[in-house]
């Protein structure tokens, strides 16, 4: 009977672990995936925000100042 029971936990804490790994490889591809996408769109939100004052200043919304200014700042950052 001791026979069973040892060999039972250890089976049962060897796929424990195993499923561990399996999410801690998960979680790290995705952290990966994140950070990498992010990195990657930093130019598509500019050209978003540029696109959006482009509108903003062809509705007639803001000033040719106030467009050159937020053209300015948006390529500063």
């Amino acid at each position: 009977m001791h026979d069973n029971f040892w060999g039972g936990s250890m089976l049962f804490s060897g796929i424990l672990w195993m499923i561990l790994l399996v999410v801690l490889i998960v979680v790290l591809v995705f952290i990966f995936m994140k950070l990498s996408g992010s990195s990657s769109n930093t130019g598509s939100d500019k050209d978003s925000s540029m696109s959006i004052l482009k509108e903003r200043y062809a509705r007639g919304e803001i000033t040719e100042e106030e467009y050159d200014q937020r053209r300015k700042k948006l390529k500063e950052d």
